[in-house]
């Protein structure tokens, strides 16, 4: 009975590169070493939901022996040069030594969602602890890059480097190091069934009237009986709607769920049972 609506079922997060300019040739490598920490802005998309961060994938090019590792992190923008470290901002821990050349991913730490707001400034942040010895960046002349939802590398505050751990930061346009984003989608909230007015389980009508209410604007009420199917429009906000059912003798069995067209949602199965004698 349920498989008239199993087309439509509930989205599900996606993940996908939403930002990339890896396939940008390659300029040069920027030394990384204790002493050397080296920022790329980036900007998220324009969605009306968040974004929750899958990965991160760096460019490296071939290192000079370091005698220890670097982190990888996430920091929030002040005044066009890395701020502070987001909330679960850490997407390694002991990455080891990214010494041969080639691309790198790193992955939320905690393992806890990292949650990017949209149309918002993030530095991808890496900071090399080797007391000798360095690690190398890869970045490009390139100012091209692919990108989904607005996602975009900034053509004025494009990075920032660091001689000091941080303590000061001296930012640059063009040459972004190469890197890219992967994330999931914040799914949205999943609609609410439809509410149905007070009905009889019993009666010898051979048609009955349902009635109730949508509360999210621009939804429709759409209901199955059998392999039967129809739509019912709710424009407004508590748009009010009805529904003569013809009824068999014996147990008669409905089901109702709200749908959102702009969308794709569709709300949980609500499900009647009406008795005709």
């Amino acid at each position: 009975m349920l498989g008239a609506f199993a087309a439509l079922a509930e989205p599900k997060a996606q993940a996908a590169v939403v930002l990339s300019n890896l396939d940008a040739s390659t300029a040069g490598n920027a030394s990384l070493d204790s002493g050397h920490w080296m920022a790329q802005a980036f900007t998220t998309g324009n969605d009306a939901a968040s974004y929750s961060l899958v990965s991160v994938n760096l460019l490296f090019g071939q290192g000079n022996n370091p005698s220890n590792t670097m982190q990888v992190f996430l920091y929030d923008d002040a005044g066009g040069m890395p701020g502070s470290q987001i909330t679960n901002g850490l997407l390694d821990s002991g990455l080891g030594q990214w010494v041969n050349a080639g691309t790198y991913s790193a992955t939320p730490y905690s393992g806890q969602p990292i949650t990017l707001s949209a149309a918002t400034t993030y530095w991808l942040l890496v900071k090399a602890y080797n007391s000798t010895g360095s690690y190398a960046w890869a970045y490009t002349s390139s100012a091209a890059f692919a990108a989904t939802d607005g996602w975009s590398v900034s053509p004025t505050t494009t990075w920032a480097s660091s001689t000091n751990q941080g303590g000061s930061w001296v930012v640059g346009s063009g040459q972004p190091q190469q890197f890219s984003v992967e994330v999931a989608t914040t799914p949205a909230p999943i609609l609410a069934p439809p509410t149905i007015y007070k009905f009889p389980k019993y009666t010898t009508a051979p048609k009955i009237i349902i009635r109730g209410i949508i509360f999210v604007s621009g939804c429709y009420v759409q209901y199955a009986v059998g392999k039967q199917t129809a739509k019912f429009r709710g424009v407004k906000n508590g748009a009010k709607w009805k529904i003569i059912l013809k009824l068999e003798f014996g147990r008669n069995i409905f089901y109702f769920r709200v749908v959102d067209p702009s969308t794709g949602r569709i709300s949980k199965v609500k499900k009647i049972i009406i008795f005709r004698f």
